[in-house]
């Protein structure tokens, strides 16, 4: 009975401590919590617990999904590996940033060069300000990520995704400046640097990813910065809308339109009437969907800002 009671005491105490690992555990973490090397091979040889990768555990408590596969992966890298790159891209929910194949994880430098299921990178630095926590998994942040990333990604497939992971964090840029100067000699700092010089100084008012691809095909077409989420109101100073896009010096407005968002009679309703009055008050008004940015359709807002606009200055 006692000793039931122990192998029943090591179930659990295991079983905690693996939970946010998805089950898995390491040989010397089995150590740690005083389980014998003998009870691992009963275990294992009852088929119980089972050897995933070089000193990797699985627990059989948990089943297979790609979130356990990479843990796996870091538990094998060793201590001080982390998720990077694309995978840590992915973690933190950077726009488009799709789940690698294979993942990426980086460790330091003189650690093996090479895990089967991984494309392994290597740094000689990797300070504590730059690792976090994503879903339990220890991860690159958000700065030091997009830093690692920029040393792959051409400048027009960086752009995006720095610019939304912006948006959605108006601190981030801070953090970027701050991972640079740490990191002055890596690869993508001067890419980086660019695509960040170059952020629409309201970024933070853009409230979609359709809105940052819009606002970089405008810029991409040589458009001037708008204003975001401009407010226009009548003449007596009411209320008649919040724009996403507008050069009040031009009085030329562009919406982004997310179909999901105005597919309705009734929004569809609602839509023409506002833009009816706006085009009353002498705006212009043009409605963009994602199918339109790499139309021609973006070169022709951006003619008719400049022809509007030259327009009033000749007035004047």
């Amino acid at each position: 009975m006692r000793s039931a009671r122990h192998m029943t005491d090591i179930d659990v105490s295991t079983a905690q401590d693996s939970r946010e690992r998805f089950g898995l555990i390491t040989r010397a973490r089995l150590v740690e919590l005083g389980v014998s090397r003998r009870t691992v091979q009963r275990r294992m040889a009852a088929g119980a617990w089972s050897r995933v990768a070089p000193g990797v555990i699985d627990l059989g408590t948990h089943t297979e999904s790609w979130q356990r596969e990479l843990m796996t992966l870091l538990l094998a890298a060793g201590s001080g590996a982390v998720v990077s790159h694309r995978s840590a891209g992915h973690l933190h929910g950077f726009l488009d940033v799709r789940r690698p194949e294979p993942h990426e994880i980086t460790v330091s430098r003189g650690r093996a060069t090479s895990l089967t299921g991984a494309r392994l990178h290597t740094t000689t630095r990797l300070p504590p300000e730059d690792v976090g926590t994503v879903d339990a998994f220890p991860v690159t942040l958000p700065a030091r990520t997009l830093l690692d990333m920029a040393s792959e990604l051409p400048v027009e497939e960086l752009e995006p995704i720095v610019w939304d992971a912006s948006r959605r964090d108006p601190k981030l840029t801070a953090a970027i400046a701050a991972a640079t100067e740490r990191h002055p000699r890596a690869p993508g700092c001067g890419r980086l640097a660019k695509v960040v010089a170059a952020l629409h100084p309201e970024l933070a008012g853009a409230e979609s990813p359709l809105e940052v691809h819009g606002l970089l095909a405008l810029r991409r077409a040589g458009a001037p910065p708008p204003t975001l989420q401009l407010v226009v109101r009548d003449e007596a100073g009411r209320f008649v809308a919040r724009v996403d896009a507008a050069w009040p010096g031009s009085r030329v407005i562009v919406e982004f339109d997310g179909a999901a968002y105005h597919s309705t009679p009734r929004q569809l309703a609602a839509d023409r009437e506002r833009r009816e009055r706006l085009h009353a008050l002498g705006w212009e008004v043009h409605v963009l969907r994602f199918a339109d940015l790499r139309s021609s359709l973006v070169q022709a807002v951006v003619a008719r800002v400049r022809q509007r606009a030259g327009r009033d200055a000749g007035g004047a």
